[in-house]
């Protein structure tokens, strides 16, 4: 006959799947059932199925709670292949076909998971070590992510390599966006939630750097404001306002695309490029009314 397992309320309605990750992953924080501040993580898993026969992708619906939660926020991406463990918690019939499911455990699938590191050759302790320290080394699992051994070695790498990086950390618009990314391989890199002081402040010093770079484009943008018209920019507003590109797409861009500051968007622009920006459209809506135009002023 069949063995026997102690009964474990765990088991009941355990649920194991693999799939895609299909969405970025949406981390906030929210109440726990004692009252006290949970992180909840939601995102969403495509998996294949069979339907009579017919094979089928099920878009599922995941949430994950806690330390699980803020881990799959810090290393998993989109197009990534994991395994989850937990239970269905709702849909699945004809009429609710959407599947939520709470994840207890998420791991990559073996053909996603980031490549071994290796272990460095042990040093003998009567040797002092006299040769330059080691830098930090990212690990790239072909994903787009950089991942590291430890949070103290992406701190580091970062500092040593912020040149060749773009700091997305006050500019991003989507707060799931990664923070940092690669100038020329495009591999991304998210922060975790704590960050030591320390850190933060020389990531932040930096920025100003990098910020007194970008004052050469802003300068730029409102000198070509200021002529009859614009002649090193593209005005992408009115395409915007029309549908005819993605909100998203830079309010202005520099009419030389492989400038790596070429793009600009006024909601993160000083104070005094929005300014330019707001004379410009007001001289256009001063000729346009006295032309009797009809297009409508910014």
């Amino acid at each position: 006959p069949p063995g026997e397992v102690p009964f474990q309320s765990d088991l009941v309605n355990c649920v194991h799947i693999t799939g895609r990750v299909s969405s970025e992953i949406d981390l906030v924080e929210a109440q726990g059932p004692n009252g006290n501040v949970v992180q909840v993580a939601t995102f969403s898993v495509d998996v294949d199925i069979k339907d009579n026969g017919e094979e089928k992708i099920q878009t599922i619906d995941v949430e994950m709670h806690g330390e699980e939660a803020v881990r799959a926020r810090e290393y998993v991406t989109t197009n990534a292949e994991v395994y989850l463990r937990g239970q269905i918690l709702d849909g699945g019939e004809n009429d609710d076909p959407v599947i939520i499911f709470r994840a207890d455990e998420l791991k990559f699938v073996s053909r996603s998971m980031p490549q071994p590191v290796s272990q460095p050759v042990p040093q003998s302790t009567n040797v002092e070590h006299r040769g330059p320290a080691i830098s930090p080394q990212p690990i790239s699992s072909g994903d787009g992510k950089l991942r590291f051994r430890s949070e103290n070695e992406k701190h580091e790498w970062i500092i040593q390599n912020y040149d060749d990086l773009w700091d997305n950390r006050l500019t991003k618009r989507n707060p799931r966006a990664p923070d940092f990314k690669h100038k020329r391989t495009k591999d991304v890199i998210w922060l975790s939630l704590q960050v030591p002081s320390e850190v933060t402040k020389r990531l932040n010093e930096l920025y100003g750097v990098q910020e007194a770079a970008k004052k050469v484009i802003f300068d730029e943008l409102i000198k070509d404001c200021q002529g009859p018209s614009l002649q090193n920019f593209f005005d992408n507003r009115p395409d915007k306002a029309d549908g005819n590109i993605g909100a998203n797409y830079p309010d202005f861009t520099h009419i030389d695309f492989q400038r790596e500051d070429a793009a600009i968007w006024l909601w993160s622009a000083p104070e005094n490029v929005k300014e330019a920006v707001a004379e410009m459209d007001q001289r256009n809506r001063q000729n346009n009314s006295g032309d009797g135009g009809s297009n409508p002023p910014f």
